[in-house]
């Protein structure tokens, strides 16, 4: 009887767990009201990367000039802080908010508080239907280094290669926003994201947003005629989650924020390595990142997901996994035909990953069955 009431109990369980890591796999689409009806990975994906500048929005909103007056001074208050602060200029300098000077995080607040930065989200988080947080504890001034090719083992190295920011990609329905805001012009440092397709030089002014935990980014030096000032920024973050999904959202505003403050003590050791150890602990920051780039490039983690998601689903039937992938595989070709503007709207590179991958895995699942059973 204890037998019987086990097996009826596990089968019970394993029937939640599919029905809640099937909601998991739609968190992982219906991450935007864009992407609001991509709820599988046969769903066409939009871009977003986001982008508005301070200077010109709000110029736009009011014909009075004292509100873009303002925000001009106050890029130029933080940057001649940062500058003043800078101890060696071939390297990356990070002052965090909760450690800045009262007026100089009230700056940064107004900055980043800014109406232009609400607008810019609107684009793709429907207001009425997303909460938009603030998350403080990661905030920074940042001042960047230079690439120090003759380095390539120390954490600055990082920026100049791709990767993504954070580990939390698995966490459904909810994104923590970076927001880089220019506070001075810069003619030295190209922010690129390769799978989105766009490249932006950010000015003195422009807010360029991006998903810490899902947008693969790097940035490149050119050669300028005459030794530029560094450039500096602001680095904010935003936790944003559909109202419904708050306990989600707390969970990742945590997650992200303590991730950040651990990984601080991390980066700021392996900036200029000292000792073997921390030639190790850099070694390790950039071999970790080359990783996490090339999964997500060449396979992508919700395709990894999803392909665990159906075996399991399919209870390791080949024939019934070999459907599985082709249908999709079919269904994101059949829907990126009737996509108008296909290639300015959606990640050219993620749809056409994605059906490759859909079409050998399913070619694979059908050697399996046919030669190796």
């Amino acid at each position: 009887m204890m037998h019987i009431v086990w097996n009826y109990t596990l089968q019970i369980l394993y029937q939640a767990l599919l029905v809640l890591g099937g909601l998991e796999l739609i968190g992982l689409f219906m991450i935007d009201s864009n992407n609001w009806l991509s709820v599988f990975p046969g769903s066409i994906l939009c871009k977003r990367v986001l982008y508005t500048n301070l200077v010109s929005a709000t110029k736009k909103e009011t014909p009075d000039t004292v509100v873009s007056y303002t925000t001009e001074t106050l890029c130029d208050k933080i940057k001649w802080w940062a500058m003043s602060h800078i101890t060696k200029t071939h390297i990356s300098h990070h002052w965090w908010y909760d450690k800045l000077p009262t007026d100089i995080r009230t700056s940064f607040d107004y900055l980043s508080n800014s109406k232009a930065i609400s607008h810019m989200f609107s684009q793709i988080f429907h207001p009425n239907v997303y909460v938009i947080e603030p998350i403080h504890e990661m905030n920074e001034i940042y001042v960047t280094g230079n690439e120090r090719k003759d380095e390539p083992i120390q954490s600055d190295r990082v920026f100049f290669i791709s990767h993504i920011d954070g580990p939390f990609m698995w966490m459904p329905f909810v994104s923590v926003y970076r927001c880089l805001i220019g506070i001075n012009d810069n003619a030295r440092i190209t922010t690129h994201f390769p799978l989105a397709q766009l490249d932006y030089k950010i000015q003195k002014g422009d807010v360029l947003g991006f998903d810490f935990n899902r947008e693969i980014h790097y940035i490149s030096e050119s050669i300028v005629d005459s030794e530029p000032e560094p450039r500096v920024t602001l680095k904010a973050h935003y936790c944003i989650y559909p109202k419904w999904a708050y306990w989600i959202g707390k969970g990742m505003y945590g997650c992200n924020a303590r991730y950040n403050q651990l990984f601080r003590y991390l980066f700021l050791k392996t900036i200029q390595p000292e000792s073997w150890i921390d030639r190790i602990n850099g070694f390790g920051v950039v071999a970790s990142t080359h990783m996490f780039v090339w999964l997500e490039t060449y396979i992508g983690y919700r395709n990894l997901y999803f392909i665990a998601f159906a075996y399991t689903w399919c209870q390791g039937n080949m024939t019934d996994m070999t459907m599985a992938l082709y249908t999709t595989c079919v269904y994101k070709y059949m829907a990126l035909l009737f996509v108008s503007n296909k290639w300015k709207t959606i990640e050219k590179w993620s749809t056409l990953r994605d059906i490759a991958l859909y079409y050998l895995v399913a070619l694979f699942c059908i050697f399996y069955y046919r030669v190796i059973l």
